[in-house]
């Protein structure tokens, strides 16, 4: 309605109409936006000079709208990655191999590169026991859980011809001792660059939304075709 009254091409008659039918609206007490949206849509589109731009419509204002974050972690929500043939393929010979799956993402034309892998049962309760330790404040605990993700997630990474690998953090931290996770993470990631870390933290984010679509998309009868051999 906004972007109406501030439309330089409208007449004096056009505003009058918006005017007439906004106290129909208000009259009637029509608590429904989306109807009250169309009738004050109405009369500018009659106009010499009012384009469908004047006012969005319904399925534009939904795509403009800024997204909401997660109810859970407060994270804004990006869009799903997709899972391409190699990725299913993999993610299956993982599975009937019994072995954690792993991508690499590369970016840069490979100038940065990061392994990330999967954890296992005794990672995840590895992290679920130290998750118990709650730092304090909502954003405190985030920084901590991302922290703890980073450990267990990150397998290696390149930049700049360096090659790093890390040891599972899961047989290097007691999960009874936070502390510990803390130093460990300061001595793996506490000299990297912070447009480093961004780009990891992009690419975990990618990887954890990668395993759950994939997980969802085992349940297709069509998932292991052309899957193998193994």
């Amino acid at each position: 309605m906004t972007e109406v009254w501030k439309n330089p091409n409208a007449t004096s008659p056009e505003l009058q109409k918006v005017i007439e039918n906004f106290k129909t609206i208000s009259n009637k007490e029509i608590s429904d936006s989306s109807k009250a949206e169309k009738v004050l849509s109405a009369s500018p589109a009659e106009g010499p000079g009012a384009t469908s731009t004047d006012v969005p419509d319904e399925q534009t204002a939904q795509t403009t709208a800024p997204d909401e974050p997660c109810p859970r972690c407060g994270w804004h929500k990006t869009d799903d990655p997709k899972a391409n043939e190699a990725d299913m393929k993999e993610y299956l010979r993982c599975v009937l191999g019994a072995i954690p799956f792993r991508k690499t993402y590369k970016m840069y034309d490979g100038a940065f590169t990061v392994t990330l892998q999967a954890s296992t049962g005794y990672g995840s309760a590895w992290f679920n026991q130290l998750l118990e330790h709650d730092p304090g404040s909502k954003s405190s605990f985030m920084v901590y859980t991302r922290k703890l993700q980073l450990l267990l997630f990150v397998d290696e990474f390149t930049y700049g011809g360096t090659v790093v690998k890390f040891p599972s953090a899961v047989n290097l931290v007691d999960p009874k001792v936070p502390a510990q996770a803390e130093a460990l993470y300061l001595e793996r990631f506490g000299n990297t660059p912070e447009t480093l870390l961004r780009m990891l933290d992009a690419q975990l984010t990618n990887f954890l939304s990668l395993q759950t679509l994939l997980i969802k998309a085992g349940y297709d009868e069509n998932f292991w075709k052309g899957a193998g051999p193994f």
